[in-house]
């Protein structure tokens, strides 16, 4: 197994026990509080700026700021307020096993999707450092990397007039080589033979030079 492998194991294995040990209750939270949160800030943090006005006397961009923060953690706390009470209400019954297993699998999706993204990541730094040999050479990188491209892929019907994402990527990475072949490498060889070329040396003339001084001397006294 490629050594790219086995980290992609360890990382998916971290993911899943994670999972398994905080339960899906706990895990979907995390992912509802952020989503609600960031929602109900957008919408909400105008009104709770204005009614804070009231109370806080500070400059309103930054009590806009607060207000952002404040919904957006309430939020947070609420949700994981609520996965707690859930997980205590299950843990004695049944329920509690399927609760760690669903928690797993969801925590171990979320670890795919992430390294999916990340390994996208990698393909869009091909022309400046070039890892993507690596994740070629593994099993899991080529099938982890399209998990993405293939959600995106399988969700056209919510943005019919998007364009695939992994065409998005090719193109970008076109765009990069294109100008790295015709702008940056073109450069640095003028930049190399610069380099290369040396400049002659003029002789200096001893007596020209003092000549010259005796010249510039007499004019300064006239």
């Amino acid at each position: 197994m490629y050594w790219l492998d086995i980290f992609i194991v360890i990382v998916l294995a971290l993911f899943l026990f994670s999972g398994i040990k905080r339960g899906f209750f706990c895990e979907i939270a995390g992912l509802v509080g952020i989503v609600v949160g960031a929602l109900l800030a957008i919408s909400f943090s105008d009104g709770l700026t204005r009614f804070l006005q009231s109370y806080i006397h500070i400059p309103s961009s930054l009590l806009f700021v607060v207000s952002i923060f404040l919904i957006f953690i309430l939020c947070l706390l609420g949700s994981k307020f609520l996965a707690w009470g859930l997980t205590k209400a299950v843990k004695s019954t049944p329920l509690s096993s399927m609760n760690r297993l669903a928690g797993g699998i969801f925590s171990l999706l979320k670890g795919i999707v992430t390294i999916s993204l990340v390994l996208l990541l990698v393909l869009l730094l091909k022309p400046f450092l070039d890892l993507n040999s690596y994740v070629e050479d593994s099993s899991l990188g080529p099938p982890l990397r399209s998990v993405i491209p293939g959600l995106f892929a399988s969700t056209s019907f919510l943005h019919p007039d998007t364009e695939d994402i992994f065409d998005k990527v090719k193109s970008a990475i076109k765009m990069k080589e294109v100008v790295e072949k015709e702008v940056v490498r073109p450069a640095q060889e003028v930049a190399e033979k610069a380099k290369k070329i040396k400049v002659p040396e003029f002789p200096q003339d001893e007596k020209l030079l003092e000549g010259l001084k005796e010249l510039f001397s007499r004019k300064e006294k006239d």
